[in-house]
């Protein structure tokens, strides 16, 4: 199974080829995926509306754009970043991507990140980890990518957040799920991939090229000024198998189902077999 790089830093900093600059609906913060769609990335086509506003609601974009009362918003990313620069040990560095009392298409399957400094064994930097808290994970096709995509977000922080007086390092993702489901249509291929065998060899590495932005002070917005490209990114190491295509299934597929039981209607599931 190979996941794409390039389409899951797109996702991330919303552009599906290393050609075009972008940065992303996270980071955006915006309610539609208008400007993904004028992209090539059609991802998120089949949870948006089927009309011109392409609306799929305030999810990942709670990121950095939580409405307030005032009719502004809250950059929970920034604020993070803020508390890391300064040196602080909080357990208070957290970020909710579910609202309530936000309309959406489909909510989050990442609802709350927590993110938490502690000493290195060396003592000479701050490790940096992620607690993840997941409500429902498409195992085949989701997956891989949530987790690359918040390693990502794990390794910008970090360099965010560095300073003269403190220095931070990836450290380990700790990852909570509600619901795990493999698709119908997906379980011939994840019994394949099961009986593959990993290969060996250094463990894959993510590197930030200098090129990257120095500071998150510009990256944020629909027009930022020094904006994140999927080519600032590399992966070394990473010896993918075979190619391995799996199906999205959206809201509108009648395939959303979990297990191999295509029609039986479970506890958690719709009248039409769809786990939401």
């Amino acid at each position: 199974m190979k996941c794409h790089a390039d389409r899951s830093f797109g996702e991330f900093v919303h552009s599906v080829s290393t050609s075009k600059i972008a940065n992303s609906r996270y980071l955006r913060g915006e309610d539609n995926v208008l400007w993904l769609q004028s992209m090539g990335n059609t991802f998120w086509n089949k949870d948006a509306r089927k009309d011109d506003t392409a609306f799929v609601g305030y999810n990942y974009g709670l990121l950095t754009h939580w409405p307030t009362k005032d009719g502004q918003a809250k950059n929970q990313l920034k604020e993070v970043i803020q508390e890391l620069r300064g040196g602080s040990c909080s357990r208070n560095l957290n970020i909710s991507l579910y609202s309530p009392a936000e309309e959406v298409t489909l909510a989050s399957c990442i609802t709350f990140l927590q993110f938490l400094a502690r000493p290195s064994a060396d003592g000479k930097c701050q490790m940096l980890d992620l607690i993840v808290t997941q409500r429902s994970s498409d195992f085949a096709l989701g997956l891989p990518n949530d987790v690359f995509q918040f390693g990502t977000l794990v390794h910008l922080v970090c360099r965010f957040a560095s300073s003269e007086g403190v220095q931070y390092r990836p450290g380990k993702m700790h990852w909570h799920f509600g619901h795990v489901h493999i698709y119908g249509n997906h379980v011939e291929k994840m019994r394949d991939l099961l009986g593959r065998e990993s290969p060996e060899g250094k463990e894959p590495r993510l590197i930030i090229k200098d090129s990257a932005p120095a500071s998150d002070a510009g990256i944020y917005g629909v027009k930022p000024r020094t904006p994140l490209d999927v080519g600032h990114f590399e992966v070394q190491d990473y010896r993918p198998g075979k190619p391995m295509k799996f199906e999205l299934n959206g809201r509108d597929n009648a395939n959303r189902q979990d297990g191999d039981n295509a029609t039986k209607q479970g506890p958690c599931e719709d009248r039409s077999g769809r786990v939401v």
